[in-house]
């Protein structure tokens, strides 16, 4: 006889061990919610070594460690055992002890991994977290950015810029960061907007102007003052990790005396609804090299 039983789902009402999530390539990303898709995850190390498994909820994902068994010896044990069965959860040989747990001290592990999006919306990335016992409030700690893929980056009818970076050889720059910051010019005092992007693998960038308005509306302002700067991505196991990056220093847009130099950033002016192609003087891409 088949039997079709509803399942009831438990929300999360703590976010232990918990990974969050987010779309970088917005404006104020870290203060939106989380995407919703899966991502591949693989965890390549933890520390201290210990047995885990995983709960992939898209936006966010947990990781059931044998510190749970510290603190919920029942329920977290036999979650433990189901997932890692012939393995004996004892709580007397876990790091923390019932006293430390009474004081309050933090559960750390230290976790080390790589997400994929199988989609391709998002560009794969290596992360390295101290994950703690956390409440909702402090839950940035473990907020995690992906960055849109080329391909996924919808063109906006506040504008868009586009290039490709290389270095001076004419290398591609794969997975830099490029940031920009958007400076209203009127009225005063006027508000900062800052955007970001990441490099796909060939060096080739989309920073689409999601947050200006349309030019046919009332805009507050006819252009924009802009500042563009790059940053490389430290390259782990094959992977960026665009929290540990290098600035670099950028070719010129243009020169008066025909001799472009390297600055921190470049300066120019943007015009809501402009699409526009980014390049050094005299040049098909914007040139860059390390700082220094």
């Amino acid at each position: 006889m088949e039997i079709n039983a509803p399942l009831l789902e438990t929300n999360w009402s703590q976010v232990e061990n918990c990974l969050w999530l987010f779309d970088a390539s917005a404006a104020d990303a870290a203060s939106k919610p989380g995407i919703q898709k899966i991502v591949a995850i693989n965890i390549v190390r933890v520390t201290p070594s210990q047995r885990f498994s995983l709960i992939n909820k898209g936006h966010r994902i947990a990781l059931l460690l044998p510190q749970h068994a510290q603190r919920n010896k029942t329920k977290s044990k036999d979650t433990l055992r189901a997932a890692n069965p012939g393995v004996e959860i004892n709580p007397a040989q876990l790091a923390v002890t019932n006293a430390e747990l009474a004081h309050g001290a933090p559960l750390i592990t230290r976790i080390e991994g790589s997400l994929v999006d199988p989609a391709r919306q998002f560009n794969p990335r290596w992360f390295v977290r101290d994950l703690q016992v956390l409440d909702m409030n402090q839950l940035e700690r473990n907020a995690i950015g992906l960055f849109r893929h080329t391909q996924s980056i919808a063109l906006s009818a506040g504008g868009s810029l586009r290039g490709q970076l290389q270095l001076e050889n004419g290398t591609a720059l794969s997975w830099a960061i490029v940031s920009l910051q958007l400076q209203l010019q009127s009225p005063q005092p006027s508000p900062a907007i800052e955007l970001q992007t990441q490099a796909n693998q060939f060096g080739d960038f989309i920073l689409s102007l999601s947050e200006l308005p349309a030019p046919e509306f009332d805009m507050p302002a006819q252009v924009y003052s802009a500042q563009l700067r790059v940053a490389s991505c430290a390259i782990k196991s094959g992977l960026p990790d665009p929290d540990d990056v290098e600035d670099l220093e950028v070719l010129e847009l243009t020169s008066q005396n025909n001799n472009p130099g390297f600055v921190e950033f470049i300066t120019f002016e943007v015009k809501p609804g402009e699409h526009r192609h980014m390049h050094s003087h005299e040049r098909t891409a914007l040139l860059v090299k390390p700082s220094g």
